[in-house]
């Protein structure tokens, strides 16, 4: 309630139950009576004590001038601090997360997100993936760079576009000559039954099956396992 609308209320006398009449004080007194004075005076004390609240004082002027410089400088350092978490957190920072904890983008697609195979990851599987991950930047921010066309899934494509045509060729070649992974496995790469093939042997063999990209570099995206330097056939 204002102090206009507290003053209009003391001011105006509340009736008595049976009415009073015009310019009659409310409890029968009366005008000049000693209950008008009494009256009059609280009216007084009451207004200038209205009066003196509406007022601003220099300590309020101070007070209220500090908790708006409070308020902006709370504000900036939430954006600033947002702004400095997408710089190293966004998506350059995500691929660098990948690569140091998986050794390449494509491993780190195939191992920490797209973990069903099937070549897709919606949000929520972001989500969850980061968080295994230990990855705390803007997930948000992050889905709305990488799912630029909206389409509700983002694929290796956004991440390294490089690595997902290569493993794509590699995948129709593989198909193309075999019918499928395991049996192109099995018969075109490791035919010998090796747990698994050394570099040199994949470059080797993946040039006489007619890869047309770079093989070093295929080989290097389809290992998984940074503790061993051949390739196994359990994530092809």
């Amino acid at each position: 309630m204002t102090a206009t609308k507290v003053r209009r209320k003391v001011e105006g006398a509340s009736p008595s139950r049976g009415g009073s009449r015009p310019g009659t004080p409310a409890d029968g007194s009366r005008p000049g009576t000693p209950a008008d004075l009494q009256r009059a005076r609280r009216n007084e004390r009451v207004n200038n004590f209205l009066d003196r609240q509406c007022e601003l004082s220099p300590q309020n002027e101070i007070r209220l001038g500090i908790s708006v410089m409070q308020r902006e400088l709370a504000i900036e350092m939430r954006t600033a601090d947002d702004a400095g978490l997408l710089g190293s957190r966004g998506v350059e920072g995500f691929r660098k997360m990948l690569i140091s904890r998986y050794g390449t983008v494509a491993a780190g697609w195939r191992m920490g997100l797209d973990r069903d195979g099937n070549g897709r990851v919606s949000f929520g599987e972001l989500c969850l993936c980061c968080r295994d991950m230990g990855f705390h930047g803007n997930l948000r921010k992050l889905w709305m760079e990488l799912d630029a066309d909206h389409g509700g899934f983002i694929s290796l494509n956004e991440l390294d576009p490089a690595a997902f045509k290569d493993l794509e060729d590699f995948k129709c070649l593989c198909y193309e000559k075999f019918g499928n992974m395991i049996a192109a496995w099995e018969q075109g790469l490791n035919p010998d039954g090796h747990v698994g093939i050394a570099e040199k042997e994949f470059i080797s063999r993946i040039g006489t099956l007619g890869f047309p990209g770079d093989a070093r570099r295929l080989f290097r995206w389809l290992r998984t396992d940074l503790s061993r330097s051949d390739l196994g056939g359990s994530r092809l």
